[in-house]
């Protein structure tokens, strides 16, 4: 399901924030950048902190980052259940979701990319490097 919001929300991406995103899967240990040893390094040491101390709600593991992991360059922020609920909300998530369609096949395809002719539409491409691309209809046309 996570999939799903994904490739709706990154088809609304060019209308909500007017970026042009794509979505690129890769395979384990390849494609990452520093966020990933960021959050990498945030589960490690949290494991380690859990085995003494009980850490149950998402501010917990916050506090570990700013406590434990200070830096100069980075920022931790802390979103809560309240404002994810208030902004979905806002957003009419769950209406955008309903009127949506899932894309058969989604493992088969490594790359999703809004297409530039039909703002419901995604290319999905089967290598990232592809010419060739399906588009895939995913917002019902009410």
């Amino acid at each position: 399901m996570d999939n799903f919001k994904n490739m709706v929300n990154l088809l609304h991406m060019r209308r909500d924030y007017g970026i042009y995103p794509q979505l690129h899967f890769t395979p384990t240990a390849h494609g990452k950048g520093e966020c990933d040893a960021v959050g990498a390094v945030l589960k490690s040491t949290a494991r380690r902190i859990s085995s003494t101390t009980v850490m149950r709600k998402s501010m917990d593991l916050y506090n570990v980052a700013l406590v434990k992991l200070v830096s100069q360059t980075m920022d931790f922020v802390h979103i809560s259940m309240q404002e994810i609920t208030a902004n979905s909300m806002d957003m009419n998530l769950a209406a955008r979701y309903a009127n949506a369609r899932t894309i058969p096949g989604t493992r088969t395809y490594h790359a999703f990319i809004p297409d530039d002719e039909d703002e419901n539409a995604i290319r999905l491409k089967k290598f990232s490097s592809s010419e060739n691309y399906t588009t895939h209809n995913l917002m019902e046309v009410l």
